[in-house]
């Protein structure tokens, strides 16, 4: 019984390629019973961007909706059926080489770019992104990420001596950042 697919030793590219009992490439195949099959490219189905991305994050609202976010230079879209519909009141300032870093928090999509404060927006809302912080300031920073229960912002662009330094918000409170070094920032 055929199962559709050529039978080859495990993908070991880490392996010298001389003796190596597996293969050391594998393109346009994946995995799939002990088989790789055929890999068929994605299909594109609607309207492109209005610019080249330089950024992007998938994310879940509530409901468990899916939701594609995607940034150019000076702004970022949501995925609306075939297209893309804006989410950024105005224009986003990022340098023409720079990019939007974007992470999902809890129901919150946050992104930055480093010359503008960092965004955030509901997932899956028609509401344009907005500041982030609303307490305190949240530094503009290269990227972002989520560590436990908190949002990191890092390369952040204080001072030039804080520059490659992280920044946290409060505990479960994305839209909270204590000034670093004070009692607040030591207690949340």
């Amino acid at each position: 019984m055929s199962t559709g697919g050529v039978k080859f030793g495990e993908w070991l590219p880490d392996l010298p390629d001389l003796d190596n009992p597996g293969l050391t490439e594998a393109k346009n195949v994946i995995p799939s019973d002990r088989v790789y099959k055929s890999f068929l490219p994605v299909s594109g189905i609607g309207d492109a961007l209005t610019a080249g991305p330089v950024g992007g994050v998938s994310a879940v609202d509530t409901s468990g909706n899916g939701y594609f976010y995607a940034g150019t230079l000076q702004k970022i879209f949501i995925r609306s059926g075939a297209g893309w519909a804006s989410r950024l009141a105005g224009t986003a300032t990022t340098a023409s080489d720079g990019y939007w870093s974007m992470v999902q928090f809890d129901d919150l999509v946050i992104a930055t770019n480093y010359n503008d404060a960092p965004l955030c927006s509901t997932a899956g809302s028609a509401s344009n992104f907005t500041t982030l912080s609303v307490s305190g300031t949240a530094p503009s920073a290269r990227c972002v990420g989520v560590i436990g229960r908190h949002v990191v912002l890092g390369d952040t662009s204080l001072t030039a001596a804080a520059q490659n330094r992280i920044q946290w918000c409060a505990i479960d409170d994305p839209r909270n950042w204590p000034t670093p070094g004070t009692s607040t920032a030591q207690s949340v």
